[in-house]
């Protein structure tokens, strides 16, 4: 009895802390990637973060085996980007330290089968994904970087989605809403 007048007492508490509505202004983000690419890399790129939200929604679904294979097609994908445009050794550099993480964190998470396990090991595949936008730009999908600010006992967590709605790959259907969208990084078209 006291567990349900417990939980009933926090349930505003969640709703108010895990609203979708943003809490600050959203902003738009012009890419402007550190290295000049061509669109065809760029869409490369793309297919790359398309893979990684596959990914994502297998966490929402709190589903280990489908997130396992999801995070092998990334390696997959990734392995087969043409690397011939990349002009300059610093521009090479800095793809082939972001690939060799998103590669090395892809095989941790494929040979992981708990689901909070895998949802630790997304935080760091998602900063090195949003290195690979900011570094090289990314066309022809839409990208939002949303937030849920309870993830990991409240220190916060980011991720990466090709829509505005907030499905939460840290708490799957705990708490499915619980978030922010906090830019817009690309919309399919531009």
């Amino acid at each position: 009895m006291n567990k349900k007048i417990y939980l009933v007492l926090l349930l505003p508490l969640f709703i108010l802390a895990c609203s979708s509505e943003p809490k600050q202004p959203e902003t738009s983000l012009e890419i402007s990637p550190k290295f000049e690419m061509p669109a065809e890399f760029q869409q490369h790129v793309g297919t790359v973060v398309v893979d990684y939200y596959a990914f994502k929604d297998a966490l929402v679904q709190s589903d280990a085996v489908t997130a396992a294979e999801r995070a092998e097609d990334l390696r997959t994908t990734i392995a087969n980007v043409p690397t011939d445009t990349l002009d300059g050794s610093e521009a090479r550099d800095v793809w082939f330290m972001v690939v060799n993480e998103i590669n090395q964190i892809s095989a941790d998470i494929s040979n992981e089968s708990d689901v909070e396990r895998q949802r630790e090991l997304f935080v760091d595949l998602t900063s090195n994904i949003e290195m690979m936008v900011n570094a090289f730009g990314v066309k022809g999908i839409s990208m939002y970087k949303q937030h849920c600010p309870m993830a990991f006992n409240d220190t916060g967590a980011n991720w990466f989605s090709s829509e505005r709605k907030i499905m939460n790959p840290y708490f799957g259907d705990r708490m499915l809403h619980c978030g922010t969208v906090e830019q817009t990084i690309a919309k399919s078209g531009e």
